[in-house]
């Protein structure tokens, strides 16, 4: 879907099914992720700590919008140009950000025990679920 519509631009596709692909591949993810993140923390620090992933999260919106004025330009003809280089960045953090979490969810798997916590709290590994 990024590639299609920032890299590639030349939309083959209605643009409202790659929106609805795009943010439905974002829902799913953002949902397999904060699972994830749940399970980092013992369950008496869970609450701080998914309030500091939020803020970071939102710190992280922040200056990916910052970031964005220094990709993007506009063109003689008052469009904006450089959606390409925004594309680009979407595409390298989301190849990045799923082998991390495949090598979190390993590493759980392999310890028997969660990051942080243990079986005695209540906590079941990921594959006992």
């Amino acid at each position: 879907v990024v590639w299609e519509l920032f890299v590639r631009n030349a939309v083959s596709v209605p643009v409202v099914i790659l929106f609805i692909g795009s943010m439905t591949a974002n829902a799913l993810r953002n949902a397999a992720l904060q699972t994830a993140l749940t399970r980092i923390p013992p369950p008496s620090r869970r609450a701080a700590f998914l309030s500091v992933t939020g803020s970071m999260t939102q710190l992280g919106s922040a200056i990916g919008a910052g970031g964005s004025s220094v990709l993007l330009y506009q063109t003689v003809g008052a469009n904006v140009g450089g959606m390409d280089r925004i594309g680009w960045v979407a595409i390298a953090l989301t190849v990045t950000l799923t082998p991390m979490v495949l090598l979190l969810n390993r590493s759980w798997r392999r310890s028997g025990n969660l990051v942080g916590s243990t079986l005695a709290s209540g906590a079941l590994p990921l594959s006992a679920k």
